[in-house]
């Protein structure tokens, strides 16, 4: 299937250069448009307003068969499929559900992606048509200073972000500040020294950082998007450093790896899809668990936060003071979810109406136009929080807001002979 990418700006003018074709026909040619919704609709204005600079003169030289979900991602499928049997000679999508969509029903009609956070065209964990060998993980381990003892968390980094449910995909070619945290329990954390203290994202730990920048090269020199690498609004801001381990000596309930059924002597890593970090400063305010409850159940509820979306596992990066007060306080992990979770949400009637487009269809069943007082959650249930101790003392955690329709996923590292890695 043909697919050109453009930007959003130049899009009526992208699809003139991109689909010249249709100039070569006498007959009005029919363009096809799939989207979510009209908040759209600049978009499409945008579209019809280039081909008009162009010289195309609508239901002359090309007429639109527009299909328009209105915010109900499970018409997609549907759509797409009636779009085709138009037998349109070229179909723009808008946002990346249409996309996805079209891509699955048809392989023959051009496609127009715009507004995608997704790889579109190509589907799949890793995106090149390459598949990660040893060979080629050692090769940019290598480039990134990696040490040999290295590899096995390394390998199982690469495992992780391959699996389909965490979509590597969308992360990788979104305009979202979105990069992979791997975050490693168990005894190789000792083993290999990585850091779990103070400035755990430090690069002056080998571990740390260079474990982390051969996943990113990885991921550009075997799984990157091709004609682009990184289109990231922004960029992540500590996208080099990513991979760290829980500070499980410090931490007072089960360490991340135990919580999701591993046994504490067996090493797993953990891929985080994660934005940004943002700093919850309590400035040693919190005298007592509940007090603390508060802050950082009012710091992670903001409008900006794509998980109040819908279906999004946000994580919470506690520092160890403040997970022992909890603690002390006779909070346990799951009451800490609990809290946040309900505790932690977004007026209904601070959210633009225009911004209901991309939420998903069980918020809006639940939460949309019910009250503007009433609060939508920061994930779909309390269980989808994820929350892990790290850093040294001082009063302070880390709030961060991960990429929807993406899952992370957690896999054990293992041994040459397929074991799992435990310390000897």
């Amino acid at each position: 299937m043909r697919t050109f990418t453009v930007s959003l700006s130049l899009i009526g003018l992208s699809l003139v250069a991109g689909a010249s074709p249709l100039r070569a026909q006498a007959t009005a040619h029919q363009i096809g448009v799939l989207t979510p919704g009209l908040t759209y609709g600049p978009v499409f204005e945008g579209l019809r307003e280039g081909l008009a600079k162009s010289g195309y003169i609508e239901e002359k030289d090309m007429r639109f068969v527009v299909e328009d979900s209105r915010g109900d991602v499970q018409k997609f499928p549907a759509l797409a499929a009636k779009l085709v049997q138009a037998k349109p000679d070229l179909i723009v999508t808008v946002a990346t559900a249409p996309s996805m969509a079209v891509k699955r029903a048809t392989q023959t009609i051009p496609v127009v992606f715009t507004v995608v956070g997704a790889s579109v065209g190509l589907a799949g964990g890793l995106v090149r048509d390459e598949l990660p060998t040893l060979e080629k993980i050692a090769a940019n381990a290598v480039m990134a200073g990696c040490r040999a003892e290295y590899m096995p968390v390394l390998i199982a980094c690469v495992k992780g972000i391959s699996e389909p449910k965490f979509n590597l995909d969308a992360l990788q070619t979104s305009t979202h500040n979105t990069s992979v945290l791997p975050i490693v329990n168990g005894p190789i954390c000792k083993n290999i020294d990585l850091n779990c203290g103070y400035n755990y994202t430090g690069s002056r730990w080998q571990s740390t950082s260079t474990i982390g920048r051969a996943l990113r090269l990885i991921m550009a020199n075997v799984g990157g998007t091709p004609g682009s690498v990184n289109i990231h609004t922004q960029g992540h801001i500590a996208r080099y450093e990513h991979c760290i381990a829980e500070n499980e000596d410090e931490n007072p309930w089960e360490p991340l790896h135990v919580e999701r059924g591993y046994p504490a002597d067996v090493s797993t890593v953990t891929l985080i899809p994660a934005c940004p970090a943002a700093m919850i400063d309590d400035n040693g305010g919190s005298q007592t668990a509940k007090e603390l409850l508060k802050t950082i159940a009012n710091s992670v509820a903001y409008v900006g936060n794509r998980n109040v979306n819908g279906e999004g596992q946000p994580l919470l990066i506690l520092g160890p003071q403040h997970a022992r007060l909890l603690a002390n306080g006779d909070y346990s992990k799951a009451d800490v979810k609990r809290f946040v979770w309900e505790r932690g949400r977004v007026r209904a009637g601070d959210i633009p109406q225009g911004n209901l487009v991309s939420f998903g269809k069980k918020n809006l069943k639940f939460y949309a136009d019910v009250d503007p007082d009433y609060g939508y959650p920061i994930a779909d249930k309390p269980e989808d929080i994820v929350i892990v101790v790290m850093g040294g003392t001082g009063t302070h955690s880390l709030s961060v807001q991960t990429r929807l329709a993406c899952e992370n996923v957690t896999v054990p590292i293992l041994r040459k002979d397929g074991s799992p890695f435990r310390v000897q």
